[in-house]
Order: C-alpha cells, then sequence, then structure tokens
C-alpha cells in the first residue's frame, strides 16, 4: 500500500495499482513528534494495529505511478 500527496491530489495505491484519488489542499507541516505507523501515539493498546508492517518508507516526494509500481515489484516476496 502506498499514499502520495503532491499539493493538488491525493491517492492511494494497492499492490502497485491505484485504487483511489481525489483533489486535496494544503501544505504539509513538519513535526519533531516521533512517526508512528498503526496508531497514534496516545492510542490505547487494545486499539493499536495488531499486524506486521514490512517496507516501510517515507519520501520527502510525490513518488510517480512508475516509482511505485517498480518499489512494489522489487519488494515481492518469492512465492
Amino acid at each position: 500500500m502506498a499514499g502520495v500527496y503532491d499539493g493538488v491530489n491525493l491517492k492511494l495505491y494497492l499492490n502497485g495499482s491505484e485504487i483511489i484519488s481525489g483533489n486535496a489542499y494544503g501544505n504539509l507541516t513538519t513535526s519533531t513528534n516521533q512517526l508512528s505507523f498503526g496508531a497514534h501515539s496516545n492510542t490505547p493498546l487494545n486499539r493499536r494495529f495488531a499486524g506486521h508492517i514490512d517496507e516501510a518508507s517515507v519520501w520527502s516526494r510525490a513518488l510517480s505511478v512508475e516509482e511505485i509500481k517498480h518499489n512494489f515489484n522489487e519488494t515481492k516476496l518469492p512465492a
């Protein structure tokens, strides 16, 4: 799964394919807070994501669909 925001559009990809998109606006802000995946920092333990997250990354720019597909194909586990 990948999410991309370019300052105008917000897109969500699953398995390298776009599944939804929409117009969005606004600037992303920076923070010195800790980055969390699967829960907000003050989420109770019983409400946090209970699975595994693998190959997480954060980019400083919006990736192209070609880059999303390449990253998806390069990180697949063998069947």
